[in-house]
């Protein structure tokens, strides 16, 4: 054990030797590993970000979409009815209709999404109430004509910001009724920052679509073809954006992988280097009775030495990056040891496999040879 610590201590004291030459080599490591780091840092905290709002929105509730591309299956308020009953895993049943068509109020018109759904959809899809009231049960059972709109569209000046209580026409299908405005919701969504944005940007108030929330028994009252149903959930989609941010995290560290190689060679050129200039002493250590281990083991400790340093700078570097860029551009970032440990093995890797040639080389050199070594 005391040779081990001994053979720290001497490679320490090599690197010291050439402190500018050692720093420029370890700068190539430093920088591979700080990239690496902040990459699975910030694609980490966006990961965990996108898996919580999916969740909040809605991650576990099976969506059934009217749709007429879905075909002529019919589906009833009795199959509502039963699948919620099917089993007490069941927390809510949401049907979906999407249609789109045309709508007016206080003087203005434009394109309109109406959403036929129930009073569940809301709080499943973490939908919160800003002014009046969300239609109930009671509005869906009995079809009334009433509708809850988006706040993005006051908030872009599309609709009057006192539109609750008031008339909007729709025309939907080739079919025209008159809803009652009981409440707004926020959805979470806006574009471009609201109150008039649109129109200070220059853009066409008619041409931005609105969301109107109906009761879907509203829309079957009114004689709006529903077609088919398609059964989907966000359980699938949450899976799609997470392989998707896999991928990009993948490339990324690839990319950033690249300038740790490069690191790595300058390290092998460097070692390589110190084997040359240290061939004499190399041949002496030999004649002293220095075996091939002893001095393989010694080229290799300084060439770990090299990259444990470049990493644990290059985590220190990557932290401070990574928090940085998170204040700078509000994107979360999330350290595990996962990511910690990741890091400083891939440092060891590249100080092994780059820093065993060197090491080979230096125990093959014969004493005799090395001490005739000028």
């Amino acid at each position: 054990m005391s040779l081990f610590f001994m053979q720290i201590k001497e490679a320490w004291l090599s690197i010291l030797r050439g402190r500018l030459r050692s720093f420029l080599t370890v700068l190539g490591v430093v920088i591979g590993i700080a990239s690496v780091f902040t990459i699975l840092t910030l694609s980490a905290g966006v990961t965990s970000t996108v898996n919580r709002e999916l969740g909040r929105l809605g991650s576990g509730v099976l969506q059934l979409t009217v749709s007429p591309a879905a075909g002529n299956v019919s589906f009833t308020d009795l199959d509502i009815l039963a699948l919620r009953n099917a089993s007490p895993s069941v927390k809510s049943i949401v049907p979906v209709q999407n249609v789109t068509g045309y709508y007016s109020a206080a003087g203005r018109s434009g394109v309109a999404m109406v959403l036929g759904t129930n009073a569940e959809y809301f709080d499943s899809f973490g939908l919160s109430l800003d002014q009046g009231q969300l239609f109930t049960d009671a509005n869906v059972r009995n079809g009334d004509l009433v509708a809850v709109v988006d706040k993005m569209a006051i908030q872009q000046g599309v609709l009057p910001a006192n539109i609750v209580g008031k008339r909007l026409q729709v025309n939907v299908s080739g079919s025209t009724f008159s809803l009652r405005v009981v409440g707004v919701v926020r959805s979470g969504v806006s574009i471009g920052g609201g109150n008039g944005s649109a129109a200070r940007a220059g853009i066409d108030e008619r041409n931005i679509p609105i969301t109107v929330y109906v009761p879907y028994t509203a829309l079957k009252n009114a004689g709006v073809a529903t077609g088919g149903f398609q059964a989907t959930s966000l359980v699938s989609a949450l899976d799609a954006v997470n392989n998707i941010l896999n991928v990009i995290s993948l490339v990324l560290s690839v990319i950033a992988g690249i300038s740790l190689v490069v690191g790595g060679i300058g390290v092998m050129n460097i070692m390589l280097v110190s084997v040359t200039e240290r061939t004499r002493e190399i041949g002496i250590r030999k004649a002293l009775g220095a075996r091939r281990r002893d001095i393989l083991i010694q080229f290799l400790t300084e060439a770990l030495i090299l990259t444990l340093s470049g990493g644990v700078i290059g985590v220190a570097l990557g932290w401070g990056l990574s928090s940085a860029a998170s204040k700078a551009a509000s994107i979360p970032m999330l350290v595990t040891w996962q990511n910690l440990l990741l890091s400083v093995s891939f440092a060891l890797l590249v100080g092994v496999f780059f820093g065993i040639y060197p090491a080979y080389r230096a125990s093959l050199l014969h004493p005799v040879e090395a001490l005739r070594y000028e």
